[in-house]
């Protein structure tokens, strides 16, 4: 299997409508071991009934994923009872609703950096964190879902367009730092509709400096796997796959 016995946590899982709990089924499906971070202790019973049918995964709180002492705190736990982590999958986002519901032109200073520090810089942090305490394996590969929002006027999106394509630029220049490490960091984007394509762009520079790209359907999650075993880029407008394997 793609990810036999491989360890990746899953940060930010909330229902059983998320992405990241289809991707949480493939990891499973495919042999990963799974460890998940959600919001808020009084949330506790809700994720582990959630959770329930991955045997064996483990869940942690964690309140706040832009706050420094918060995840480093949670990490090392997460470390301490787990050892060292194959993969990271980013999925947390959140903005105000009256940033959602007005016009961007009217997005409050407050409403700007918590849309930010929630949804672009949280990615930084685990990066770095998971980094700083020595908590990734080798060839380790981080994942993040971004929405075409972050380059397109989508209507009632407003301030997380702006806050996702923070969080692409975030992937591409840490994918640059960590890349020297031989890790990757990748962003994933889902599709508006069930089953239409969409387009992943992911910065993956361990061996060259360049962005590869690839189409997956928003709920094909198992195709999801690939971005952490195979690398695919666009030629004559049709999907290359390299028969390279780049970590697994």
């Amino acid at each position: 299997m793609l990810l036999e016995s491989k360890k990746i946590l899953i940060m930010g899982i909330r229902n059983k409508w998320s992405i990241a709990f289809g991707i949480a089924q493939s990891v499973y499906e495919n042999g990963g071991k799974l460890i998940f971070t959600y919001r808020g202790d009084g949330n506790k019973e809700k994720i582990e009934e959630l959770v329930s049918e991955f045997k064996g995964s483990k869940i942690y709180a964690l309140d706040d994923a832009s706050d420094d002492e918060q995840v480093k705190s949670v990490f090392e736990n997460i470390k301490e009872e787990n050892g060292k982590i194959d993969g990271i999958v980013h999925s947390i986002a959140h903005a105000n609703t009256e940033d959602l519901h007005n016009d961007f032109i009217y997005t409050s200073k407050n409403g700007y950096l918590h849309a930010m520090e929630t949804s672009a810089y949280s990615l930084l942090l685990a990066t770095r964190t998971a980094k700083e305490i020595d908590m990734l394996n080798e060839h380790s590969s981080i994942v993040t879902l971004t929405y075409h929002g972050s380059t397109k006027v989508i209507n009632g999106y407003n301030v997380m367009g702006a806050a996702k394509a923070a969080l692409e630029a975030n992937v591409r220049y840490l994918a640059e730092n960590i890349g020297k490490e031989e890790m990757r960091v990748n962003f994933r984007q889902a599709s508006d509709n069930n089953g239409i394509p969409s387009s992943v762009f992911f910065s993956s520079l361990p061996y060259s400096h360049l962005i590869f790209c690839s189409v997956f359907s928003q709920y094909d999650f198992t195709s999801f796997l690939y971005i952490f075993r195979y690398f695919c880029t666009f030629s004559n407008k049709n999907i290359q796959k390299h028969l390279a394997d780049y970590f697994l």
